[in-house]
């Protein structure tokens, strides 16, 4: 049984299965231990290979099926709510006892994110947490992916001239998405007369809200014009000797207004002002004149203010989290005293009403025809108990049901409704608004409807396509009548990568559908690329496009009898070549791409390069190839065990190396088994290196010397070893929280390599100079995930495209090795460095 962790996601999934060896005499059951990784509990299944099933039950943290007749049985696990759940396994129980790890990866998903109304705006959003994850400009729309299932809070940020639309509460399970709809504020022209007396001039000042309309010297009178309507006021300032005027709130909605400003003679007297708050235990209080600020601080109960002036000043109450304060207050202390009481009322909670997503905010439709809308109505806050969707607008000629919904919670629910138009409705675009009652609260957003006279539509049949040097591919395209359009079309490509091409293609629709293919070829010197490429169909007068993605592969071989994708991670030796196994024997490929075939043995499993520079298979009893000589040397298992194991590797005296419920040193030539003391619930990934034994198991790293079995365990301060690693020298590199991060055994401390942007998803190992391949992600306008070289300070040295297809290793002369098949033959590519 041959067990190959996969490299082909971001978060990888590891299931450890050790082979049970078996003696001439086996007992007849055997035992199969399901521990989970990632979750605490998670349904599992578990059924022999005629179908019967022997366990379907949920597993909290692990546990043993015991009993079990030998033979092959699969586990299969379930997603969580917020995990998925790895691929199906195959435990082979014929050959004893098994244990199998099911490491569940957190789900992930995007948010859409539409401003419309104005060209961009800055948005705000965070977790359920509180915690920041998005803070920037906008322009047009930007997907936010990587996120964890959860809900998001959406928070658009004011435009000048614009109503700033309300914060949206977005729950990702998947993909998501919202619309922010900017108002702009109607803005009318007014004039307004200003007079001053009682001074020749003074300074004065002209605000809406807290935009600054005027800022000035009025002598006598002066008129303001091209003024917003509505409300605005006016603050005389301070004049020496002179007791300015109150602020004055003139009403310019009817198209003009008048303020006059009278200022009086200071007087020597003083005023005492009494504010008292009510409604909150204290609260933040301003008194001003005119400009001047009188007092500024905090009022708890009632305060008396002495030594004012006496003339007209206003209160102001701050604002209290939770309250709405009271409206400011003009005082008259002419007569030498005052009172003010400023009383805060409660805040009211908001209704709860429906949020209302589309997932397009336009369609098309031909008369006689219809399209289908979709998207997604919640409550804003708590359970609404019902709520009903219909079209508004100008709806003559279109047609759709009103739809209902009752008990609509936060998490909220999909729709889908069919708009369809009458043959004789008018041909052209309107914007209709789809609409959400309930109760009398109501909930709009805009649809652009675009009524066709006729035409026909473009779908590509897939969206992401591969292609390898010198060969095709082909894209399915899908065209199809609308309304009876007869006509050609011409389908094109654009935008790709240098050495691919495609031939313009033209096909004939008379009102049916049309399938075909546009063929990309990619020359024989196109270079290793990701592109993403636009298909266009022109018919007449309509041109519609759509996006897809091409990945031009490296440059590769293919090498025969080579029927599964490898582990390729201990498949290098230190002249960077790549040995393979396989049905035509042991292979050595050079880093030129030269395949040759050493010894036609055919080795029964995988195979290593071990410590002793020959190449190793995976079984007992054990075979040793001489990559020099060629020649194959043959070792009984000191055991008396047979079969294949992923674990096993070979130190430099010739002693396999395997975790089979403890960690076992195997002397092949003097045909001697030891168990290193302390290993018995040490069971993980196991790699030898040097003169000593790496092994990480339950998150633990342990070492252990290759000559006098000398154990010892290692704390990691802050970080979780994961199950692939790779050792250098006293240390041992890994991936820690999306980063590289490295553990020095000397001095057990961690050191993390800062990437900027790029999140790091699986390390691929070092070169000599401790350069690294690691596959890595980033947000630019959308999320892009690529294979990076990058130096020991973290530096991007050079990027390739996504090849989570390929198994992939690091040269020890900086290249990387990939290696992948179809079930027959393997391809394998180098890429220098």
């Amino acid at each position: 049984m041959k067990i190959i962790p996969s490299l082909t996601a971001l978060l990888a999934l590891t299931v450890t299965l050790t082979a049970c060896k078996s003696d001439t005499a086996p007992p007849p059951t055997a035992d199969l231990t399901i521990m989970l990784k990632n979750v605490t509990a998670a349904h599992v299944k578990v059924a022999n290979a005629a179908g019967e099933v022997s366990f379907d039950d949920t597993v909290t943290g692990n546990k043993t099926l015991t009993g079990l007749k030998r033979g092959v049985y699969t586990v299969t696990a379930s997603n969580t709510d917020t995990y998925a759940a790895p691929a199906m396994q195959t435990a082979d129980l014929g050959k004893g006892n098994i244990a199998a790890t099911l490491e569940f990866s957190p789900l992930k998903g995007s948010l859409l994110i539409k401003v419309a109304g104005v060209p961009s705006a800055k948005i705000v959003i965070k977790d359920g947490a509180g915690k920041e994850v998005f803070a920037d400009v906008i322009t047009g729309s930007k997907t936010l992916g990587d996120l964890s299932y959860g809900t998001y809070t959406v928070t658009p940020q004011a435009v000048e001239g614009q109503v700033t639309p309300d914060a949206q509460t977005v729950a990702v399970k998947g993909a998501a998405a919202t619309t922010l709809t900017y108002n702009a504020i109607e803005l009318k022209q007014a004039s307004l007369t200003v007079s001053v007396s009682g001074v020749t001039s003074a300074p004065v000042t002209l605000r809406q809200g807290n935009k600054v309309l005027f800022e000035g010297t009025v002598t006598g009178s002066k008129v303001l014009a091209d003024l917003p309507r509505g409300s605005v006021t006016v603050t005389a300032g301070a004049v020496n000797g002179f007791t300015a005027p109150a602020t004055q709130t003139v009403d310019l909605s009817s198209g003009t207004g008048s303020a006059a400003l009278t200022y009086t003679v200071v007087q020597a007297t003083k005023a005492s002002l009494t504010l008292t708050v009510t409604g909150v235990a204290s609260a933040p209080i301003e008194v001003t004149q005119g400009t001047s600020v009188l007092f500024d601080g905090t009022v708890t109960g009632r305060k008396v203010l002495t030594d004012l002036p006496r003339a007209n000043v206003t209160v102001t109450a701050g604002a209290v989290e939770g309250y709405t304060p009271p409206a400011a207050q003009t005082v008259d202390l002419s007569g030498g005293m005052g009172s003010a009481t400023l009383t805060y009322n409660a805040v009211q909670a908001p209704s709860p009403t429906a949020v209302l997503t589309l997932d397009s905010n336009s369609v098309s439709v031909s008369p006689g025809g219809d399209v289908t809308i979709s998207g997604k109505v919640r409550s804003s806050k708590g359970t609404l108990s019902y709520a009903s969707l219909y079209l508004s607008g100008n709806t003559a000629g279109l047609n759709s049901a009103i739809t209902t919904f009752s008990d609509l919670t936060e998490a909220g629910r999909t729709f889908t409704f069919a708009l369809s138009a009458e043959t004789s409705a008018v041909v052209g675009q309107r914007i209709l608004s789809l609409t959400v009652d309930i109760g009398a609260e109501r909930s709009q957003v805009p649809l652009t409807v675009n009524v066709l006279s006729n035409g026909f539509t473009l779908r590509l049949d897939t969206f992401s396509l591969s292609v390898y040097p010198g060969e095709t591919v082909n894209l399915p395209v899908t065209l199809n009548s609308v309304n009876g359009y007869s006509g050609p079309v011409t389908l094109t490509a654009d935008n790709l990568p240098q050495g691919v091409t495609v031939q313009p293609k033209t096909v004939s629709l008379a009102g049916n559908s049309v399938s075909t293919n546009l063929t990309l070829s990619a020359s024989t010197n196109a270079q290793i690329a990701q592109s993403d490429f636009t298909v266009t169909a022109r018919g007449g007068s309509i041109k519609l496009q759509q996006s897809n993605k091409v990945v031009v592969y490296p440059h590769s071989i293919l090498v025969p009898g080579v029927s599964y994708n490898y582990d390729i991670r201990s498949n290098v030796d230190n002249q960077n070549n790549l040995w393979l196994g396989g049905n035509s024997g042991f292979k050595k490929i050079t880093s030129d791409l030269v395949s040759t075939v050493i010894n036609s043995e055919k080795p029964p499993c995988d195979v290593t390069v071990g410590q002793d520079g020959g190449i190793w298979a995976k079984t007992e009893p054990y075979l040793r190839l001489d990559p020099v000589t060629g020649k194959i040397e043959h070792y009984s298992s000191p055991r008396g065990f047979s079969g294949c194991a992923g674990s096993y590797q070979f130190d430099g005296q010739r002693r396999a190396w395997e975790t089979y419920f403890g960690i076992f040193r195997l002397d092949l030539v003097n045909q001697k088994s030891e168990k290193v003391p302390g290993t018995d619930n040490i069971n993980g990934n196991l790699i030898v290196k040097d003169d000593k034994v790496w092994v990480t198991s339950n998150e633990n790293l342990y070492t252990i010397d290759t000559d006098d079995l000398t154990l010892k365990k290692y704390s990691v301060p802050g970080a979780q070893i994961p199950y692939t690693f790779f050792p250098v020298g006293n240390k041992i590199y890994f991936i820690d929280n999306s980063q590289l991060a490295s553990f020095d055994t000397a001095s057990e401390t961690v050191v993390r390599v800062n990437t900027g942007q790029w999140r790091i998803g699986k390390l691929y190992g070092l070169d000599k100079d401790g350069n690294s391949w690691v596959s890595a992600g980033i947000y630019t306008d959308t999320y892009r995930t690529a294979i990076l070289r990058i130096s020991p300070s973290g530096a991007v040295l050079k990027e390739l495209p996504d090849l989570s297809n390929f198994s992939l290793t690091t040269a020890p002369k900086g290249g990387l090795w990939a290696v992948t098949s179809n079930g027959v033959d393997a391809r394998v590519a180098y890429i220098a460095p």
